[in-house]
């Protein structure tokens, strides 16, 4: 897998209903670029016949909802008993949700040159910071041992943590019960796991408003030092409304 250099790739890792797609979902609202990894492994469920032909016959006909499409409920129960299992899925549905990742950054660095090129009537000179300096995205990442190829082309690799109490409330929100919540933690990394992959840490055990902050602290900091620009005007909203 590769980059295309006029990315800043963010990679953005943590437990279930620690508040990682809060993040990663705020910084989309200062304007960065956003790679969905949920959305895209739904995109490949429902829209590549290889995989769904795979997972068929390996998990069995009843994960089909009534309109023969895969119903990730029904999966999900099937994949996430064991580690055997899981493992099974990553190895059906990985490839091809790699492949959709890398397709979107492509996407991404086309949107970027694209924004940064001058009008046709302009002879005036691209600004260097659009041309130098590379576009903010951000991509989710639960579980950072099963991707090391993303993490091997990330510029920075965040990890936001929660407490047990902290992520049973958040659940609690997901309609997530503590049975399923405990049962899918059990098959993530813990903490320590996670803070050893990670370059930077972000504690998520209080309000909205003191996660924002924190995320603040070291995006002001990235954009004082020229480490990237938030160049998605079209995904940029006012932080307000995630509050």
């Amino acid at each position: 897998m590769q980059k295309p250099s006029l990315l800043y790739m963010l990679v953005l890792i943590g437990g279930i209903c620690s508040g990682k797609s809060t993040v990663s979902k705020y910084l989309a609202s200062k304007g960065a670029y956003r790679i969905d990894l949920d959305a895209c492994a739904h995109e490949v469920l429902q829209g590549d016949d290889t995989c769904k032909e795979q997972l068929v016959d390996h998990f069995g006909a009843d994960i089909l909802d009534s309109t023969g499409h895969i119903s990730r409920t029904r999966l999900a129960a099937r994949a996430f008993s064991s580690a055997r299992t899981s493992a099974e899925l990553e190895r059906i549905t990985h490839p091809a949700i790699f492949r959709l990742v890398e397709l979107q950054m492509t996407q991404i660095a086309e949107r970027v040159v694209s924004a940064s090129a001058p009008a046709p009537a302009s002879t005036a000179p691209v600004p260097a910071s659009t041309t130098q300096t590379p576009a903010l995205v951000v991509v989710e990442l639960p579980l950072p041992d099963k991707a090391p190829a993303l993490l091997t082309i990330a510029d920075e690799t965040m990890c936001v943590l929660a407490s047990r109490a902290q992520r049973t409330r958040l659940a609690r929100k997901r309609s997530i019960t503590a049975p399923e919540l405990s049962e899918r933690m059990r098959l993530q990394p813990d903490d320590a796991a996670y803070k050893a992959y990670a370059s930077y840490c972000i504690e998520n055990e209080g309000s909205m408003p003191e996660l924002v902050e924190k995320v603040d602290e070291w995006l002001c900091a990235r954009v004082r030092s020229h480490a990237f620009v938030l160049a998605n005007k079209e995904g940029a909203c006012e932080s307000s409304a995630l509050l």
